[in-house]
């Protein structure tokens, strides 16, 4: 909570100064340090944050880079400001130089109210030209809230971190995509639906007789979700206080478990050991889990492929199963190896700890 305060603060402050602030050097001293410092980073202690980093290119002698964070002496994130008043767009090609000269993982462009969070998804050590995520710090969401925490300094992993990028760039590219068929659908959406309702040809009249209905349907889908719930809602599970009369005892039982998992899907955080992990989603249960032992050095390529089931992979040098079907929901680890994460939280946790017994350790140092 305390966190959340420090961040909604920030936005309050940087919405009632912004007007005052007149130069780049303002901005940054305002905005960007208290933002940092909010990740729990010492911006004036010169082994955890360097201002005016150099990165020397060869091509261009000298460049400076605002703000690089530090871990273990290693950078980790590099940070290029702006005045308030600029677009941070203006600047990536500024940021993909200095993203190729230093060793960081993750780049920020900002102008102290706009953050644009930037890696290397899609060729090692090259910047990707579009940020994975991005938000502004006077209207931060709970979501990106629950994301920010991972950046502190205390929960910090450059793995965990790099496969959350990958699917927050997928998910917004997806949310984009949505958003604009949603206002305007093209042709191959609309006959996506259409095909499977209408018999006969797709001429162009039927499509644009179809376009504005389906938009209508979506849209009054999305703003209801009760909609949704009761067109993919089978049965209703039987509640635990429910008795077996006149009831199929079946059906009671399935109530119980089905409320059991409810109870279980609401864990926000684990440990292993004295290592406490917090977590938004529950396949970070197996993602940090593989991350700590990475740590410890104990899974390598070697220990490949781990299996779960007598088909099935955990963890193998590429996505794929023993069967040979790929991987449903694989993240890249920090080693790049590669871990199947599509189980429902208790079979995240009971996998996890089946990864930790099979290099080494106990399945109970795991606690949730």
């Amino acid at each position: 909570m305390e966190f959340t305060n420090k961040l909604r603060a920030l936005g309050d402050k940087v919405t009632r100064l912004k007007d005052s602030i007149q130069t780049e050097e303002a901005t940054k001293t305002a905005f960007i340090m208290p933002f940092i410092a909010a990740l729990d980073y010492d911006v004036f202690d010169p082994l955890e944050v360097i201002p005016e980093f150099v990165a020397d290119l060869g091509i261009k002698k000298g460049e400076k880079i605002d703000y690089c964070i530090l871990q273990d002496s290693k950078p980790i994130i590099i940070i290029e400001c702006k005045h308030w008043r600029e677009n941070p767009n203006d600047h990536d090609n500024q940021l993909h130089r200095y993203f190729y000269a230093t060793s960081a993982k993750f780049a920020i462009l900002t102008n102290g109210i706009r953050y644009r969070f930037y890696t290397d998804s899609e060729q090692t050590n090259k910047m990707d030209d579009k940020p994975f995520w991005e938000f502004e710090i006077s209207n931060l969401s709970d979501r990106d809230i629950r994301e920010l925490e991972n950046y502190r300094k205390s929960n910090f992993n450059v793995g965990q971190i790099f496969s959350t990028a990958l699917d927050l760039k997928i998910s917004n590219q997806v949310r984009h995509v949505m958003k604009k068929e949603l206002n305007d659908p093209s042709d191959n959406f609309v006959k996506f639906f259409a095909r499977q309702i209408h018999s006969g040809t797709l001429t162009k009249r039927i499509i644009e007789q179809y376009k504005g209905i389906i938009k209508k349907s979506l849209n009054q889908l999305i703003s209801d979700p009760m909609q949704v719930k009761s067109a993919t809602e089978v049965h209703r599970p039987v509640k635990e206080t429910e008795d077996f009369n006149g009831k199929n005892p079946v059906m009671v039982e399935a109530g119980r478990k089905a409320a059991q998992t409810r109870k279980m899907t609401k864990i926000n955080e684990f440990t292993i050991g004295s290592d406490s992990y917090p977590i938004a989603k529950s396949y970070e249960i197996l993602t940090k889990t593989a991350e700590w032992l990475i740590n410890n050095g104990n899974l390598r390529e070697t220990n490949c492929p781990i299996a779960t089931g007598r088909k099935r992979n955990l963890v193998h040098t590429t996505p794929r199963h023993r069967d040979d079907e790929d991987f449903v929901a694989p993240k890249i680890l920090s080693n790049g190896l590669y871990i199947e994460t599509h189980f429902s939280t208790t079979g995240c946790i009971k996998n996890a700890r089946k990864l930790l017994e099979s290099c080494g350790h106990q399945g109970q140092l795991l606690k949730v």
